[in-house]
């Protein structure tokens, strides 16, 4: 599977926080370091804006032979409708991420590619319907129902989000949300502020920390282990199961 990883550095809260040093690599190359140990993602195409705000990205993009494209700055809904037809996409599933989550869980997106695949579903994530922490989030949609959907009925909340028609109509598609066994939906793993890269900067600097460790558990125990050395009693359970369901059936998740 592509995924599309959406990214810019005109951020008002963190300005140019993709390009801030992780573990002593950018963090949106530490972030696509992560992506590709997911055994079932092919490629990975950063999605950005044509601002002059973001020729230092692309650069950088040049430098480690990643591909990009340029669109829209705000209607990020069209910036993905151009990007598909620039690489000739015409059906088929492609994946969507943003790139200020760097510890983003490659076991997390494999489970979602497969269960996508096996049901078809038009539009699959863990982010609408949350109980995963914040950081680990993915959207895998069907090519063909996002080309179709009608831009004229969308508003700035819609081209700014890229998907949310989807969920919105889930009447009018097949929606599925990847849910975990315990919701940890408060948990914070994304980077939207300074402390939020000071505190993933402490987690992969335990000696435990592995880049080549793909698993979800193992993210929750390196948690875990920050909070418990804070004085802080985090209670996570270490047996977590994932299990997909349709949007429709889930209103006694719905937050």
């Amino acid at each position: 599977m592509i995924v599309f990883l959406q990214a810019r550095c005109s951020s008002k809260r963190f300005p140019s926080k993709v390009l801030k040093p992780l573990a002593g690599i950018p963090l949106v190359i530490f972030q696509i370091n992560r992506i590709l140990r997911a055994a079932l993602v092919e490629e990975v195409v950063v999605l950005t804006s044509k601002e002059s705000s973001d020729d230092e990205l692309c650069s950088l993009l040049d430098i480690h032979k990643i591909k990009y494209f340029r669109g829209e700055l705000n209607d990020v809904n069209l910036r993905f409708r151009q990007a598909i037809s620039k690489f000739g996409l015409k059906n088929g599933l492609v994946m969507r991420l943003t790139a200020d989550c760097p510890l983003i869980c490659p076991e997390i997106l494999d489970y979602g590619i497969s269960a996508a695949h096996k049901r078809q579903w038009e539009y699959l994530s863990n982010t609408v319907i949350r109980t995963f922490p914040d950081g680990l989030d993915f959207e895998i949609f069907d090519i063909e129902a996002f080309l179709d959907q009608p831009r004229e009925l969308m508003d700035e909340y819609d081209k700014e989000h890229v998907t949310p028609y989807f969920y919105k109509n889930f009447d009018l598609f097949s929606v599925g949300q990847l849910v975990s066994s315990s919701d940890y939906s408060a948990l914070r793993l994304t980077v939207d502020y300074l402390e939020d890269l000071e505190f993933i900067t402490i987690l992969i600097g335990q000696p435990k920390f592995s880049a080549a460790n793909p698993s979800y558990i193992y993210l929750l125990e390196l948690y875990n282990n920050v909070m418990l050395r804070r004085g802080e009693i985090s209670n996570l359970d270490f047996k977590q199961s994932f299990e997909v369901r349709n949007y429709g059936d889930c209103h006694d998740l719905h937050k």
